[in-house]
């Protein structure tokens, strides 16, 4: 008996627990504060529900650089992804309860954001033309990969894509999940 080794499904409006802050690059904090948040992306549109109450929604297209960060000021430090824009950077990290927060949640948001970035875009890679799709393996991991009539062609080098926008977005996709899942050194 055959088994797919990939799994279809949508990555929209799945509620996660994140923190997330927010600062301004001409004055950064020495320790942001971090609030709870759920996040859910509305068409274009990325929105952070921010417990008790409040919103930050942020236009998917004003989004200048995705960037993983050790975030040193907490104690052990974490992995958290920082998204910069024009006038605002915005921390998000997992805390560190366990009942309340995993590290599957920031590869979900990874994805989720991801799959809104470049799903859909039609390009050429390794000779073959076709769709990229963000997609959840069988083992609960991510991966991208092009979808042609035929075959599902993984995507590991981005230097092989030849749109010079889609090329950035997958480098900082293909980055960010290597190093939100590599094991954390021993010091």
């Amino acid at each position: 008996m055959d088994h797919q080794p990939y799994i279809f499904s949508p990555l929209y409006n799945f509620p996660m627990l994140l923190e997330v802050a927010t600062y301004s690059p001409l004055d950064p904090p020495k320790f942001p504060k971090f609030k709870m948040a759920k996040f859910k992306i509305d068409r274009n549109t990325l929105v952070f529900q921010i417990k008790p109450m409040g919103e930050i929604s942020i236009n998917i297209r004003d989004i200048r650089k995705i960037e993983g960060k050790i975030l040193d000021f907490f104690d052990p430090p974490r992995k958290g992804i920082e998204i910069e824009l024009t006038n605002i950077r915005i921390l998000i990290t997992i805390g560190d309860n366990p009942l309340a927060y995993s590290k599957e949640t920031l590869l979900n948001f990874l994805a989720t954001l991801y799959s809104t970035l470049l799903n859909g875009a039609f390009i050429e890679y390794e000779r073959q033309y076709g769709t990229l799709k963000v997609i959840k393996k069988v083992d609960n991991g991510y991966e991208l990969a092009l979808i042609t009539e035929k075959k599902i062609i993984p995507v590991k080098d981005w230097k092989k894509v030849e749109n010079p926008e889609i090329k950035t977005r997958v480098r900082e996709f293909l980055e960010l999940l290597n190093f939100l899942t590599q094991e954390e050194q021993e010091q």
